[in-house]
């Protein structure tokens, strides 16, 4: 079957639009690598937004404003939606002469205390060193589930608005921060039963 000749008209219009398209192409990839740079710029602006969108894949919900109170807000039947805060840290290490590792999650009230939040996720980087000790030793995450009057409880600062943990369980020594590997940590399939169908926790604590 023979193909059909396009016409000098046809082509040249099909080639305006063709340059149409690509310098379409070529304006959202420019914004992409705008967007890129800026995240660089800003890294604990990328760690927030890492946080949020794995809490959001893993259980639902609608992300919110970056200027809102909350990260997160997940529907319930016949109440007012559950409002969730996410904190993301990766491994930092404060002594370069010991291999322990922290997770650090600063502004978990935010700025003059202004969040606004029911439950708060602080998700850290497995360290690799100590993942048979964490609860879900196959996850590249480490989560803990918090209320707000528990974050009020361990949060330390001179403002009360930040929380370190050591990434070796074995090693903690605070009652507080002991309640957070013990009580609080959560596996992500917990944290699907537990958020997905809008339940809310019996208690404070993540049940075995």
């Amino acid at each position: 079957m023979k193909e059909k000749k396009l016409s000098q008209k046809s082509l040249l219009r099909k080639i305006a639009m063709l340059e149409g398209k690509l310098l379409k192409l070529l304006e959202e990839n420019t914004k992409l690598r705008s967007s890129v740079h800026f995240l660089r710029l800003n890294p604990k602006l990328m760690e927030g937004i890492k946080g949020e969108t794995l809490v959001a894949n893993l259980i639902g919900g609608k992300l919110t404003p970056h200027t809102a109170p909350h990260d997160l807000s997940i529907g319930r039947k016949n109440r007012r939606d559950l409002k969730i805060e996410v904190k993301y840290s990766t491994l930092g290490q404060p002594d370069k002469n010991v291999p322990t590792k922290r997770w650090s999650w600063a502004g978990i009230f935010g700025l003059y205390h202004g969040k606004d939040f029911d439950r708060i996720l602080l998700i850290g980087a497995a360290d690799p060193q100590f993942k048979r000790f964490y609860r879900d030793v196959r996850s590249p995450f480490v989560i803990f589930d918090l209320s707000y009057k528990d974050a009020k409880k361990i949060a330390r600062g001179s403002d009360g608005n930040i929380i370190q943990l050591t990434t070796n369980p074995l090693s903690v020594t605070s009652t507080y921060l002991k309640e957070l590997f013990h009580q609080h940590q959560c596996t992500t399939a917990e944290l699907k039963k537990r958020y997905k169908f809008k339940k809310m926790p019996k208690n404070d604590a993540c049940e075995p």
